[in-house]
């Protein structure tokens, strides 16, 4: 029974395998965010304003070779040109084209704005009026070829261009002694003042997280343009206590409760794993229908431990040890509890992998070895249930190894 628990933990395995990334489409040699918006008032039809978004789309994928373009939802159109330049950097864009569309399709008034980040500057700005009747079929071709053309000059060429490097300052402000990661200067600490200066490439996108001792990690996401910038870093206090609960070996509950003597680095931990009621996995075979889905065996282990962790908090995988003592409970019916004579405490080291799902739960999966201390091996072995087998125990002199325990669980920061 406990051999067939290899299968099934494997199999459980695949469920937290990291994401499949999806490979991104090759396109041409800059990258242009389009934002395309009805101007507020705008007599049009929602159709009509379908067309000719999805026209210029298509004109300007055919007709601008040297552009790859990607779409902003309508939704997603930001107001000031510092956002819109933001959330192309965001998008992997290296430009921007930003349209609005107001009046009538009898009179249509356009308003046309483009921003090179590469280079740091406007490179289009139009205000133009245009007239869509019913002999403008060709809308992708015709309609808008003055805008293609218009894109396709000022972006043609353009990839691969030795540009003057730009710089931009950066303050950073946050708890003094806070560690910055992410930015291309490396072992950069908050001073006392709380604030840091940092001069960086610009206009750029970086991906920066700062760890404090004693407070969450705090990850940020920021598109730096030319001239000066600031960032000010909310930093909470990090959780203390967590509660935890997981099934041993998927078959049997635990509870578990801890507190950080060091957040996100070292941990006190203390639970009970009771054997009172459990699943019984079994094969199908196995199953009959006197055959109960539940099993329970009058026995209780209770827990202490201290881990530890091994990579940064900022971490979505973060790897643990730990070592710990546990005492084996016998529970008689009506009679409360007993230590266990033949086997009455243990030791069980461990080393876990946690997913970090949301900044307050995690999932984790730990192996959990079990070695008990007796004077009676041999009676150890007799007293295990029948139905159980001693699939991964070895017997000794005067300890069992038991090298078959896992623990699966999902742990809740308070």
């Amino acid at each position: 029974m406990r051999g067939r628990f290899i299968f099934r933990l494997l199999t459980l395995l695949a469920c937290l395998a990291f994401p499949l990334a999806c490979p991104g489409e090759e396109g041409g040699e800059r990258r242009l965010l389009l934002y395309f918006e009805a101007e507020e008032g705008a007599r049009f039809q929602e159709a009509d304003l379908l067309l000719l978004r999805e026209s210029l789309l298509v004109g300007l994928k055919e007709g601008a070779g040297s552009v790859e373009v990607l779409e902003a939802s309508e939704r997603e159109v930001p107001e000031t040109e510092a956002d819109k330049s933001e959330l192309a950097g965001r998008s992997g864009a290296d430009a921007w084209l930003w349209v609005r569309a107001g009046g009538s399709l009898d009179r249509l008034h356009l308003t046309v704005l483009s921003r090179d980040l590469l280079r740091g500057r406007k490179v289009l700005e139009q205000d133009r009026e245009k007239r869509l009747d019913s002999v403008t079929l060709d809308l992708a071709g015709s309609f808008w070829a003055d805008l293609v053309e218009a894109v396709e000059k000022r972006y043609a060429g353009t990839a691969g261009r030795t540009l003057r490097p730009n710089l931009a300052e950066l303050r950073i402000r946050a708890r003094p002694g806070t560690l910055i990661f992410g930015l291309p200067q490396q072992n950069l600490s908050v001073g006392p003042e709380g604030e840091l200066r940092v001069m960086l490439s610009a206009p750029a996108t970086y991906e920066l997280a700062a760890l404090c001792p004693g407070c969450e990690p705090v990850k940020r996401e920021l598109f730096l343009e030319e001239g000066r910038s600031e960032l000010k870093l909310e930093q909470v206090p990090a959780a203390r206590w967590a509660l935890a609960f997981y099934l041993n070996n998927l078959n049997f509950p635990g509870l578990e409760a801890s507190w950080a003597l060091l957040p996100g680095y070292l941990v006190l931990r203390a639970g009970l794993t009771s054997y009172l009621v459990g699943l019984a996995l079994l094969e199908e075979e196995d199953r009959g229908e006197e055959v109960s889905l539940l099993v329970s065996y009058r026995l209780a282990h209770l827990n202490a431990s201290l881990s530890f962790y091994l990579n940064r908090e900022d971490s979505t995988w973060r790897l643990y040890s730990g070592f710990g003592l546990f005492s084996r409970l016998l529970l008689p019916k009506g009679e409360g509890f007993t230590i266990d004579p033949i086997a009455p405490y243990g030791l069980q080291p461990f080393l876990g992998l946690e997913r970090t799902l949301d900044p307050k739960k995690s999932l984790y999966l730990e192996y959990a070895p079990l070695f008990y201390f007796t004077e009676h091996p041999e009676l150890f072995r007799a007293s295990l249930p029948p139905d159980a087998g001693d699939d991964g125990y070895v017997f000794q002199g005067r300890a069992v190894f038991d090298f078959l325990n896992f623990r699966l669980g999902l742990r809740f920061r308070l």
